[in-house]
């Protein structure tokens, strides 16, 4: 009996199935389902290369029209940027550090199924940025091959990856888990030196809070109360893409990073007296330049800072007083760091900064050497004894 076929093609009898093989572009750019047809001498044939055409999709091998770049862009465009899962300081940090990295490169115009692991290792490894961007590259790329495995469009290369040392600008190596602090000296020039500069309490609170720079910059002068300062909110800078470039920027204020982060910090009184006297001069400004404001740190027309005017105010002052420019997030490591070697207990440091997990908050105890575990313990001793 012949077996059962359901075409004919060039004179010859097949058995002929659709099936789904993953997605493809369309003419609009949009992502739309692939399908591809199957044929055999009868159904269990063409069940059969189907199979095998899904198993060498696993493998790894793909449709050499779709290049490295061109998916990465794309994934970018109309997946991540829309991900809600993710903060819009996230989509930025992220996409910045592929875009100044890797968008260009090489590698981008590589097909998919030629691009290795050893082969995106050789780029991490070869970059010239920090330790951190390398990190935002990676975590971006290990979404995007996530999302291309769903889609049996290519396997996830990125879990072979290990992510490089890097030289920092002292000479010395520092890894993923390295964090960066200020010194007791850098901090006291940043105090001594900003003397009458509009962000000296912005650094003060830096200083003594540990508190987020959008957290910070969201703070209202009742948010003060009871010797206590209270972070409920921040102020949220969200990029505006165009075509996955980065086109713009609004700033608006929004909830805190997490649940966890609203908290309440105490306040000695050097740092009350502080903000007493930023309240006092701001009033002044408000009256001399015309505006209002509740908020305890505006721009002389009294509008919130955006990242690029406070980085580069903060550039200028480190400058001037003699001190190398970090991060305005050193402060906020500094801080815990500070705290973990003053043997305060870890739960007690992650409620204060205000962290999700205490795993995170663990990092700041790796710097804590025996000198600080026993001037921990000593004070423990004398408060028993």
């Amino acid at each position: 009996m012949a077996s059962k076929t359901n075409c004919t093609i060039n004179g010859t009898d097949y058995y002929k199935i659709k099936r789904k093989v993953g997605k493809k572009l369309n003419k609009a750019g949009h992502w739309v389902d692939d399908y591809k047809y199957f044929y055999g001498k009868n159904k269990s044939e063409a069940e059969a290369k189907y199979k095998r055409y899904k198993g060498n999709q696993i493998k790894g091998v793909t449709n050499k029209t779709f290049y490295f770049g061109e998916m990465a862009d794309t994934f970018i465009k109309n997946v991540f940027l829309n991900d809600s899962r993710f903060s819009e300081a996230t989509k930025e940090r992220y996409v910045n550090a592929y875009n100044n990295n890797l968008q260009q490169s090489p590698i981008a115009k590589l097909p998919l199924e030629e691009v290795k692991s050893i082969d995106l290792q050789t780029v991490y490894n070869n970059l010239s940025c920090g330790a951190s961007t390398v990190r935002s590259i990676n975590n971006l790329l290990h979404h995007f091959f996530k999302y291309l495995e769903k889609e049996h469009i290519c396997k996830d290369i990125t879990e072979n990856i290990v992510l490089p040392k890097i030289t920092n600008r002292k000479g010395n190596v520092v890894s993923d888990g390295d964090i960066e602090v200020w010194t007791s000296t850098e901090l006291k020039k940043i105090i001594e030196g900003s003397n009458k500069h509009r962000l000296r309490l912005l650094l003060i609170l830096a200083i003594n809070t540990g508190g987020r720079i959008g957290e910070l910059l969201a703070l209202r002068y009742d948010d003060i109360e009871n010797n206590l300062i209270k972070i409920n909110k921040q102020v949220a800078i969200h990029p505006v893409f165009k075509d996955g470039k980065k086109s713009g920027q609004k700033l608006e204020i929004t909830q805190t990073k997490t649940k966890t982060s609203v908290r309440s910090i105490p306040l000695p009184n050097n740092v009350l007296k502080e903000i007493e006297e930023h309240k006092k001069w701001h009033t002044e400004e408000m009256m001399k330049n015309g505006y209002r404001t509740e908020y305890m740190f505006t721009t002389q027309s009294g509008k919130f800072y955006d990242k690029h005017s406070l980085r580069t105010a903060c550039n200028r002052l480190y400058k001037r007083i003699g001190v190398t420019s970090r991060s305005f997030h050193v402060y906020r490591h500094t801080f815990g760091t500070n705290l973990a070697k003053a043997g305060v207990p870890i739960q007690t440091v992650s409620n204060l900064m205000g962290h999700s997990d205490i795993n995170v908050t663990a990092k700041y105890y790796i710097n804590v050497d025996n000198s600080d575990k026993q001037d921990a313990i000593d004070k423990i001793t004398a408060i028993v004894f």
